[in-house]
């Protein structure tokens, strides 16, 4: 799609939002300041796609914004799509939330877990070992006991102890 717009007659394709005058600051924190020129490093993107559909930057932040969340905390694969969302929020007059973008779980290549790499199910997985994976990833003493037969008692010490300044930003290996 022309930038300017399409020649007469063509069906567009799906359509995009300019980004002029585009430097955007995401003070993360997790991550600290992350800069990004969308106009230069990105360039116009799509908002809808050509099947229809709202593109998910726009409908992510159409949808925080109705849920009224202050806060996004998600994983450190998604903080370069920051930007973007953050552009179509000023363009929209939204508020901006607070974001938050912690480690993720690598393999010893350092790509993401997932059901991509083959990564196993985390719901197949007995609570101690989920837990024995999730706590250091988020910042948690790593000499905490875990009891497989009571998580529940895990989870309450973690939810009243807890401190974001204690996450680190790195991704772990595992």
């Amino acid at each position: 799609m022309c930038r300017d717009g399409l020649p007469e007659g063509k069906q567009p394709r799906s359509i995009r939002i300019k980004t002029r005058n585009s430097l955007i600051h995401v003070d993360d924190l997790i991550q600290g300041r992350f800069t990004l020129d969308l106009e230069n490093h990105v360039g116009d993107f799509v908002i809808r796609r050509a099947d229809g559909f709202f593109a998910y930057h726009l409908a992510t932040v159409v949808d925080d914004a109705e849920a009224g969340f202050t806060e996004i905390v998600r994983g450190k694969d998604l903080l370069s799509s920051t930007p973007k969302q953050i552009y179509l929020q000023q363009q929209l007059s939204l508020p901006t939330p607070a974001y938050a973008h912690l480690p993720i779980l690598t393999d010893h290549q350092g790509k993401k877990l997932g059901k991509s790499t083959g990564a196993k199910p985390v719901d197949e997985m007995p609570m101690d070992q989920v837990l024995a994976l999730i706590l250091p990833t988020l910042g948690i003493d790593q000499e905490l006991e875990i009891n497989p037969d009571k998580p529940q008692e895990i989870l309450t010490h973690v939810i009243d102890t807890w401190e974001l300044s204690t996450v680190p930003s790195a991704a772990r290996e595992v």
